[in-house]
């Protein structure tokens, strides 16, 4: 059994949460919009790794029956994982909010579905691109049994948003948290803001965002938010350990050097628009243009 889980631990209170039901074989689709929802501020329950036995229905019976949605990945293992059957059939027993997420096209529902699934309103999430994820946040958002389960003082990584300390430079604003992952946006109300050229800057210093040059080794992902146009030169010099980059539709152009020293950057998906130069990546990263 695949024993793959989120960053994060199940949340175990007393709050309203979503129950999350999906195969295993769809863990590396499945993992990456539980965490998106996370950092959104999103109370969850999903499972781990439970072993099938005697204890099934206890354990995860017990969850679902206090959940506030039940919010099921669908997928051809999906529909062919008779534990998933077993989970769907509960959350209707239980009369509980079910929140179907198709994650391929034509799926077939099993002879016997539950009612509840059939009839509820689909939501599609094909793609695991930055902005596919984004506006899959904002449907789930509308459904008032999922609004229920999200702490409005939460978010961008379990920090209220009211105190994180972002740090600031030439219009734009980033913060490291605690799970390596580095936020940029652009600084308060700005609509649009370039990440500085450092390629020749604070040459005393080094090349290199003041974000790589003090924490480079502990960035492993790095989110550029809507509304930076440009990502300057030599911005991610030596990020060795960074893995994942999200780039938005706004960003023009990534500049010389840019992710250069990144040698743990195997892929990156750059909008159709977005300008590179032949240096802008390591030779070993593969580029891929989003449609």
């Amino acid at each position: 059994m695949d024993n793959k889980s989120a960053g994060f631990a199940p949340y175990t209170g007393g709050e309203p949460y979503v129950f999350v039901s999906y195969s295993h074989q769809d863990s590396d689709r499945v993992l990456p919009i539980l965490e998106a929802m996370h950092r959104k501020g999103y109370r969850i329950w999903y499972d781990e790794g439970i072993l099938p036995g005697g204890d099934w229905k206890e354990e995860l019976g017990g969850h679902i029956a206090k959940c506030e949605a039940f919010m099921a990945f669908i997928s051809k293992a999906w529909c062919g994982s008779g534990d998933c059957g077993n989970e769907l059939a509960l959350a209707s027993g239980f009369k509980r909010k079910v929140v179907p997420i198709h994650l391929e096209e034509n799926i077939e529902y099993p002879s016997g579905v539950g009612y509840d699934l059939i009839r509820s309103q689909r939501l599609k999430l094909l793609k695991l691109d930055h902005d596919s994820i984004d506006k899959f946040l904002d449907k789930i958002g509308q459904t008032e049994e999922i609004k229920r389960c999200q702490d409005p003082s939460q978010g961008d990584f379990g920090l209220p948003r009211r105190e994180i300390p972002w740090y600031r430079e030439k219009g734009i604003q980033w913060y490291l948290f605690a799970e390596g992952i580095l936020v940029i946006s652009p600084e308060g109300s700005a609509k649009a803001e370039k990440i500085p050229n450092y390629l020749y800057l604070h040459a005393e210093n080094g090349c290199g965002g003041p974000w790589a040059r003090d924490q480079g080794e502990e960035i492993v992902e790095a989110e550029i938010r809507d509304g930076i146009t440009r990502i300057g030169d030599a911005a991610f010099l030596g990020c060795e350990n960074l893995k994942t980059v999200k780039i938005p539709e706004s960003v023009a152009e990534i500049g010389r050097m840019a992710f250069q020293g990144c040698k743990n950057l195997k892929q990156v998906e750059i909008p159709g628009k977005t300008r590179i130069w032949g240096d802008s990546f390591p030779p070993h990263t593969k580029v891929t243009v989003r449609r």
